[in-house]
């Protein structure tokens, strides 16, 4: 009978590869959380989080995934860049998850959680109903809504009992970012200047957990009620090659100062020629305008949570493009009226800083303050 059974289950399971029965779950399958280093690019740069769910009995050993999107999807970078991209779920073989990871060289780790037998079955049946065509897909949120943050939710409906998760670490979705951007100074500073405020609030536990390597070190440290541990094992699966640190011979904060260094020097050489030269001030508004155009965008143009309420468009206006084009050598009325709208900005944003209600880039302050010695001076310049 028991050999009916087994050969019954086979059949099911194989000749419906898309999806698996929760209902024959033996009881030796096992739940995992599962780690992955960050990657090269960009978009792996913070890692990555998936489930596995492995019956040796049956011979089921497959990876969910709620990280994946199509590329090929109608205005792509338009609703990426907006915010209405939708990422999905998706189900394959741990030994094509293994293959690619292995070929990235990246670091995978496998926690495999203490769960009862029902509780492992909720976890399979809920991501199998993900899985259907009407369910799999979310918009996607890269701090509230993301591929952690799904497979966090997931772990916490199947227990039976409460976990507990600890006190919070007292970090931001901004401190957080930004752990895992140390090696990245001009990736880590172009991604402060677009987040707002929203991201400087203190977090509560489960929203710490919305990056990979904080879901996992949360996860290795959680206990069930009555102080029963809920990880089991941990182990490392894959040893990923080691990536050298980046060797940045300038970097943000140098960059910074050296252009507020040449503006005070222009200003000095100005001063004792009376000669100007406006080249400097178009270069330096219109760059620093087309900054404010998309952090505007960002703001009011996307859905995105983390890049609203930014203060950092008070020293980065957008409308300084439209400046660069009216600054001429002989001071303008509007040229004098702009530099006198440009010293406000700047006055209201080192305010707004000292009042500690965004955290703002170091990197950005030198860039602020050339700004007003520029404004400054073209008013220096109008008596």
């Amino acid at each position: 009978m028991r050999k009916t059974t087994l050969i019954l289950i086979f059949w099911i399971v194989f000749c419906f590869p898309t999806t698996v029965s929760a209902a024959f779950l033996s009881g030796e399958s096992r739940v995992s959380l599962i780690t992955c280093g960050p990657g090269t690019e960009l978009y792996s740069i913070f890692g990555h989080t998936a489930i596995r769910i492995c019956d040796p009995v049956l011979g089921i050993d497959r990876v969910y995934n709620y990280g994946t999107f199509d590329f090929n999807e109608p205005d792509f970078y338009p609703k990426f860049l907006r915010g209405y991209l939708n990422y999905f779920l998706t189900a394959g073989t741990w030994e094509d998850f293994e293959f690619t990871y292995r070929y990235e060289e990246r670091d995978v780790f496998e926690q495999e959680l203490l769960l009862n037998p029902e509780e492992r079955e909720q976890v399979l049946v809920f991501l199998e109903e993900n899985l259907l065509p009407e369910n799999r897909r979310y918009l996607y949120d890269f701090v509230r809504d993301n591929c952690t943050t799904r497979v966090r939710d997931v772990l916490a409906k199947a227990c039976t009992d409460s976990l507990d998760f600890g006190k919070p670490l007292g970090i931001t979705w901004r401190k957080g970012l930004q752990n895992d951007l140390s090696d990245h100074p001009w990736t880590s500073l172009g991604i402060n200047i677009l987040l707002g405020f929203n991201t400087d609030q203190q977090l509560n536990v489960q929203q710490e957990m919305f990056l990979p390597d904080l879901l996992m070190q949360r996860i290795g440290e959680t206990v069930r009620k009555g102080g029963n541990p809920y990880v089991a094992t941990t182990h490392q699966l894959i040893s990923g090659a080691v990536q050298p640190k980046p060797f940045f011979r300038y970097t943000p904060l140098l960059c910074s100062l050296i252009l507020l260094a040449f503006s005070v020097y222009l200003i000095i050489r100005e001063a004792k020629t009376s000669r100007y030269n406006p080249w400097f001030d178009r270069l330096c508004f219109g760059i620093i305008g087309l900054i404010g155009i998309v952090i505007a965008f960002m703001w009011f143009g996307s859905s995105h949570f983390a890049t609203q309420n930014n203060m950092n468009i008070l020293w980065a206006f957008p409308t300084h493009l439209i400046f660069a084009f009216f600054i001429r050598k002989k001071p303008t009325p509007i040229q004098i009226h702009y530099a006198r709208f440009t010293l406000f900005l700047g006055i209201a944003f080192i305010f707004s800083a000292g009042l500690s209600i965004q955290r703002i880039p170091v990197e950005v302050f030198p860039l602020a303050v050339m700004l007003l010695l520029r404004a400054g001076n073209m008013l220096h310049r109008n008596r």
